[in-house]
């Protein structure tokens, strides 16, 4: 084998490992992010990915008990481009929107926007805020 189809050999394979992370659209691949995500923190439970017009487009957990299917499909998406959406309304007063945290008696729920998509995860309660730091940060990096 001559150096320049050793060469041409390694360049197909980098080339097959970053379609396998790119996807269609050119988007982070959303299995890898998801895997990213539950590695931050074993109190990531729930990770729904949604488009900007509120549709889910993905859902991973990891929970022992889940939301129900149609309550993820049509509301969590919906709500979080609500949510994200009325809170840009005042960035000009109160600066950029890191992210939206809604504290439940038994669960956070974090509302992330990305240059992509919005992720709407939820956590247990217990999940230290230097963590959702890290996840709004890899989320933004990656996502």
């Amino acid at each position: 084998m001559t150096a320049l189809s050793i060469t041409l050999e390694k360049l197909i394979l980098r080339w097959a490992k970053l379609k396998i992370v790119i996807d269609l659209y050119g988007n982070v691949n959303l299995d890898v992010i998801k895997d990213k995500i539950f590695g931050l923190h074993d109190d990531v439970r729930h990770i729904i990915i949604a488009d900007f017009k509120g549709e889910v487009l993905s859902i991973f957990s990891r929970a022992k008990k889940e939301w129900p299917s149609d309550v993820q499909k049509q509301f969590s998406g919906l709500i979080a481009v609500l949510t994200i959406g009325l809170s840009e309304k005042v960035q000009d007063i109160a600066g950029h929107v890191e992210y939206v945290l809604v504290r439940y008696e038994k669960l956070n729920i974090i509302i992330v926007k990305s240059l992509h998509f919005i992720y709407i995860i939820s956590t247990r309660k217990s999940m230290p805020n230097e963590v959702i730091d890290r996840l709004v940060g890899l989320i933004r990096q990656e996502g």
